[in-house]
């Protein structure tokens, strides 16, 4: 049930978004709902949940019965005639009884406990299968923007490496015309060189990215359709305080709900146990008939009916019950302990995302600058080559600048979306239309104020 309403949200938050925002990330999100192993493992447990109601329930049905039984019986009988000669006598019978038993319980405390924590368990595994949706959200945003940072990285290198590769090659023809130095040969392929060592840390770390992508998804030729982060203004977070936040996240984030529900159940545990002091109360009817054909008689059958009202009073059954609930009520004070360490955490948790989100922000408009003030500063290095006042070195240290601004402007803008993801996953509020927010921005069709 719970299922199919998330599949009817998806449907209509894709009607309503239309083609322009489903992109590649929600794709791939389609896909980790039909294929993630470890949301399947939740799924299926809360289908198993779901049947603890009726489970429960049928502790308030009468239970009814049917029995029966048919047999023959062989009979050899030796007895002494009126000469004194001894008599045989072979008997065979055919023996049968049928019986139906109806009990209806009528007052037994342990049920409505049993009923209470199954609606209870059911609400427990609906709020760890939504925690578990959040979970996939945030786990498949941050392979599918990792995979990304790896291949923007990727590029960056090779652009780099074409760049250092046009110095090396001007400092070898100055160092040959003579008006050059070995020193700016040796830094140039130096530099070069250690390129090509990134370039292979890079593609080793875009693999593993890309194949963890994979798993989730459950396709293994997965290859993203875009390699390029495109550049955004970080204003997704704007219109919402921690404040605003740490209250979303007590009234929706499914952590809480989750443990809230394992609470209850525990209080119900320790009611079940408390039952075992209590009386019960049980009506029984039932209806029997039985034939059983002898050698003396040949239409010997019976046939009963009768009702019975059973009352059991427990009395001593050796210290079992007072030991079940002294461990009921221990795991009662361990789920409340938890609750509370979870909210803690939650609230510790947010404050952290929150902050990351800001600082993020702030570090993708200050690295914005930088990228600028470094295209600035390569253009006047080159300049000052040309006109005798820098050297090659220079250069490579003013495209280096440049390069490592441009790294890090892509992995703050990276890091900003995750911990926004991660924000909204905490505070139970990363709903798909979000995350088509996401996938916009990263195709360069989210407006910009």
């Amino acid at each position: 049930m719970q299922l199919n309403r998330i599949c009817l949200a998806l449907a209509l938050t894709l009607q309503s978004a239309g083609p322009a925002l489903a992109g590649e990330l929600f794709e791939l999100y389609r896909q980790a709902l039909a294929n993630d192993a470890r949301h399947a493992v939740v799924k299926a447990q809360q289908e198993a949940v779901q049947q603890s109601v009726p489970m429960a329930r049928a502790g308030f049905l009468p239970k009814i019965a049917l029995s029966g039984g048919y047999g023959r019986t062989m009979l050899n009988n030796q007895s002494l005639g009126f000469t004194g000669n001894p008599l045989y006598r072979d008997y065979a019978f055919n023996p049968e009884n049928y019986a139906a038993v109806v009990v209806q319980p009528v007052y037994r405390q342990s049920n409505f406990a049993s009923y209470s924590q199954a609606e209870w368990q059911v609400k427990q595994a609906d709020a760890r299968l939504d925690r578990s949706l959040d979970e996939l959200k945030a786990r498949l945003t941050e392979s599918y923007l990792q995979v990304l940072s790896a291949a923007a990285r990727i590029d960056l290198i090779e652009q780099q490496k074409t760049r250092y590769a046009t110095l090396q090659h001007q400092a070898q023809r100055a160092y040959e015309a003579g008006y050059g130095t070995v020193t700016e040969v040796a830094e140039s392929q130096s530099r070069l060189d250690q390129l090509y060592a990134d370039e292979a840390t890079a593609k080793a770390a875009y693999n593993s990215r890309l194949t963890e992508l994979r798993n989730t998804i459950g396709n293994p030729k997965y290859v993203p359709t875009s390699f390029t982060i495109p550049a955004f203004k970080p204003t997704l977070h704007l219109g919402a305080s921690l404040q605003d936040w740490l209250k979303m996240a007590r009234d929706n984030a499914p952590a809480l709900k989750e443990q809230a529900a394992r609470v209850k159940t525990a209080e119900y545990e320790v009611s079940k146990a408390k039952a075992g002091h209590l009386p019960t109360l049980d009506l029984r009817m039932q209806y029997g008939y039985e034939r059983d054909p002898s050698y003396t008689s040949i239409d010997n059958t019976n046939q009963s009916r009768s009702v019975t009202l059973s009352l059991n009073i427990p009395l001593y059954e050796g210290g079992y019950t007072v030991a079940s609930t002294r461990r009921a009520a221990a795991d009662l004070y361990a789920a409340r302990e938890s609750e509370r360490g979870i909210n803690d955490d939650l609230t510790v948790n947010i404050e952290k995302e929150h902050g990351n989100v800001l600082a993020n922000a702030l570090r993708i408009d200050a690295l914005q600058k930088s990228v600028a003030t470094n295209e600035l500063l390569v253009k006047a290095t080159q300049k000052s080559v040309t006109a005798g006042i820098r050297t090659n070195v220079d250069v490579l240290n003013a495209e280096n600048q440049l390069f490592e601004a441009r790294l890090k402007l892509t992995s703050s803008r990276i890091d900003y979306l995750q911990s926004l993801v991660n924000l909204r996953a905490l505070a139970g509020m990363v709903h798909d239309e979000e995350l088509l927010k996401v996938d916009a921005l990263m195709q360069g069709n989210m407006p910009q104020p």
